[in-house]
Order: C-alpha cells, then sequence, then structure tokens
C-alpha cells in the first residue's frame, strides 16, 4: 500500500486527535497556530503529488474557507512543482479549477452509507462536524485514492490544517468566541468560478431548462429552518409568487445523507422540480451549472447560498427559526458578496412574506 509522506497529516493528528470541545479545541488551535504557519512553509521540496482533503464536511465551510484558503496558498508558491489532487464530493470539480491539476470524487470510492458513517463518527468522537483531525476512516480513504493512482509516495493536506489557521483568528476570550474578521479575510483569497466543467453542461443542457429563470434550494434543518407546517406552507407560498414571476428550478435533493432534508415541490405551473434527476455523486457540480445559468438564488439561508456569490449571481435568502439568527461566519459571507459585487439578502420568513405582499 502507498505510504503517506506528510508533516501536515502527523502534525495535525497529535495536535488536534483528542480534543473534543469547541472551546477546547479553539484554545488549543490558537496556541499552536504559529508553529503550524512555520511547519506549512517549510514544506518539502521535492514533485511528491499532493493530495488535498479529503473533504467530507458541509458546503458553506468549503466555499467560504477551504477553497479561498488553498487559492491563497497556491498564489503564495506552496505548492509550486507538485501535482494537486483535490478530493470532495458530489461533483464539486468546478469549485477547484483554479486551484488542482485533478478532482477526484469520494463516491467514487464510498457507498452513500459510508460516507454518512464517516461523518457520523466524527460528530460522536469530536461533538463537532468540523474536520478538526484525521480520522482513521480518511486515512483509509486516502489510501484507497492514492492506490487507484499508483502513488507509491505522496503528500497531504487535511482540512484539519485549515481550521487551526481559521480558529487561530478567534478571539481567545471563550465567553466572545467571535472572529477576528480582517485578519481572518487576510488568509483567503476567494476567486469566481468561471469555467464550467462539461460533464455536468452537458448534464443541465439535457433538462431543456427555460432560457430565464430562478434557481432554488429550500432545505430543512434544525438550526436555521426546521421542518414545521408554518415553514412548509412559507415555501409553498414564496415558490409560487416567484413563480408568477419566472419559472423556478427547484434543486432539492431525494437523499438524506447529513441533517439538512430538502423540501421537493410537487408539480406546478411554472415551477421544474429536478430531484428525480439528480445523483448523488454529481449532485453539487449539476446544481452549480444550473445556478450559474440562472438569473439569481432563492431558498432557505445557510451554507449553498455562498455559490451564489462565486457564480456572479444575486441572493435572496430567508431564516425559518424562531430564534434569532446568530452565524458568527455572516460579515465574512456579506463581505465576499461585496466583493464580488453582488446583492445578498437574508429576510425572516415573515420579512418574506411582507415582501411579497408589497411586490
Amino acid at each position: 500500500m502507498p505510504t503517506i509522506n506528510s508533516f501536515m497529516r502527523t502534525f495535525s493528528g497529535k495536535v488536534l486527535m483528542n480534543t473534543v470541545q469547541t472551546v477546547k479545541y479553539t484554545q488549543k488551535i490558537y496556541r499552536h497556530s504559529k508553529r503550524i504557519n512555520s511547519l506549512t512553509q517549510t514544506l518539502p521540496k521535492n514533485n511528491l503529488p499532493i493530495l488535498i482533503g479529503p473533504w467530507l464536511g458541509e458546503v458553506g465551510p468549503e466555499l467560504l474557507y477551504w477553497i479561498p484558503y488553498l487559492l491563497k496558498i497556491r498564489e503564495e508558491g506552496w505548492f509550486e512543482n507538485h501535482r494537486l489532487i483535490a478530493i470532495s464530493r458530489g461533483g464539486v470539480d468546478a469549485w477547484y479549477q483554479n486551484i488542482v491539476d485533478e478532482y477526484v470524487d469520494v463516491f467514487d470510492f464510498l457507498t452513500t452509507e459510508e460516507f454518512r458513517d464517516i461523518n457520523h463518527e466524527r460528530v460522536n468522537e469530536l461533538k463537532v462536524i468540523k474536520q478538526i483531525s484525521w480520522q482513521n476512516s480518511e486515512k483509509s480513504l486516502i489510501q484507497k485514492i492514492a492506490h487507484s493512482k499508483k502513488y507509491s509516495d505522496f503528500l497531504t493536506l487535511h482540512p484539519s490544517i485549515m481550521w487551526s489557521e481559521v480558529f487561530g483568528h478567534w478571539n481567545r476570550d471563550s465567553s466572545i468566541q467571535k472572529p477576528d474578521f480582517e485578519s481572518l479575510w487576510n488568509i483567503l483569497s476567494p476567486q469566481k468560478f468561471i469555467h464550467p466543467v462539461e460533464k455536468h453542461t452537458r448534464k443541465v443542457t439535457e433538462l431543456n431548462l427555460p432560457e430565464k429563470y430562478i434557481a432554488a434550494k429550500f432545505y430543512f434543518s434544525d438550526h436555521s429552518f426546521p421542518k414545521t407546517e408554518k415553514n412548509i406552507r412559507f415555501i409553498q407560498e414564496t415558490l409560487k409568487h416567484f413563480s408568477q414571476k419566472m419559472p423556478i428550478v427547484s434543486m432539492g435533493i431525494p437523499h438524506i445523507i447529513d441533517d439538512h432534508e430538502s423540501f421537493i415541490p410537487q408539480d406546478s405551473f411554472n415551477i421544474i422540480d429536478i430531484s428525480n434527476k439528480l445523483k448523488l455523486a454529481s449532485n453539487l457540480g449539476v446544481q452549480t451549472e444550473i445556478l450559474r445559468r440562472s438569473c439569481g438564488f432563492i431558498g432557505s439561508h445557510g451554507g449553498f447560498v455562498i455559490l451564489a456569490a462565486f457564480l456572479d449571481k444575486a441572493d435572496i435568502s430567508f431564516y425559518g427559526s424562531d430564534k434569532p439568527l446568530k452565524n458568527n461566519h455572516e460579515p465574512l459571507i456579506s463581505r465576499l458578496f461585496q466583493e464580488f459585487k453582488q446583492p445578498y439578502i437574508v429576510l425572516e420568513t415573515h420579512q418574506g412574506k411582507t415582501l411579497m405582499e408589497m411586490f
């Protein structure tokens, strides 16, 4: 079997493996962040391939932190003379085109159940979904991918390294737990997703979508949009309202692989549901191309809305919880849309109703 020749894997494992609670790992990462910086700057002077990932977590952090972080590293020359292979899920080739030489999808190596089990294992062990340390199951996955590429020796860059940098810019006062957004922005380098991926463009073309439409993605989550009768009615009314202005393409997926459940609309005038045409291994890639061709995005407020900014699209998203909206990442998301000069509007559902009554 291939061997993992990577100080990054070893170091991140030692620092993060035994940390459990959010406050604890935040403080520990901050304490070691300078050492991590110095280590990554001494990337071995060889031309071994670097397997980047695997990214198995949520869409939001992948778009907001992981990909801009990798772009920053590449700009600073850390990857020079190395072949880069990004490992993620859902056919997100287009997200990594400005960074890597090759993309590998984990669903070519894992079943849906295995993917779900890896994430459940992490939550059970670390109490967080974020990949703040290596798991044995992730190492096994990397070994499989390296073996398929016939790599006898290679380097890895795991998301835990990025999280160590990100949390290094959070306030060390555990009672505050808020990022220093200006310094955090400086370790990122977001770029628009300019180039479509042919296999996904072909699939979307085969859908025969209207020339002009609004892309929609409503889904339920306990934190920001719980599945209640009130929220179901709101989604139905919102889709009906906007569909009277322009066709709606709903991008929900029938699979449940995490704590999000898509809203699948019933067939109705001017609402096009493509959920039965989305395969898990390519669903995000196809959704990316659908959103790229759209006139803008509406949907539940969550990590997926960030994709609109990278594709030069306006966003209107809705928050459906009775609890106040508290998102430590919100200023960074707003900054991203601002940098890309696209409207970014977040409304609570009662505000959304008022807006629709006015227009």
